[in-house]
């Protein structure tokens, strides 16, 4: 039976209109699997330049601004690999709040 170990921690946080998205993805070294797309968009916007595919590991931090940070922003992750796992998921960071967060993990 096929079984997937990939890992992942994504923190999004929010401070003011300052946004951190720290990143770790991994599937295990000497496998046939590896990361095929990694996506983070925060308010639909897509915020990790570098690509991720062909990657046994893959971390970072990627900073971005906010338009409004009055206002709710909608926050989304998308995380396949080449072995058919996929995970996706949204949440938002709220406004008015001038520290937030949100963690996806697995």
């Amino acid at each position: 039976m096929w079984r997937c170990d990939m890992k992942y921690m994504i923190d999004i946080e929010k401070e003011d209109a300052s946004i951190a998205v720290h990143y770790d993805l991994s599937v295990p070294v000497g496998g046939a699997e590896l990361i095929a797309t990694f996506q983070v968009w925060i308010d639909g916007e897509q915020v990790i330049t570098e690509k991720a595919s062909g990657n046994t590991r893959f971390f970072g931090t990627a900073y971005t601004k906010l338009r409004d940070d009055t206002k709710d922003t909608p926050v989304a992750f998308e995380l396949t690999s080449t072995q058919g796992f996929e995970a996706t998921d949204t949440d938002k960071l709220r406004g008015g709040k001038r520290y937030d967060s949100v963690e996806f993990s697995a």
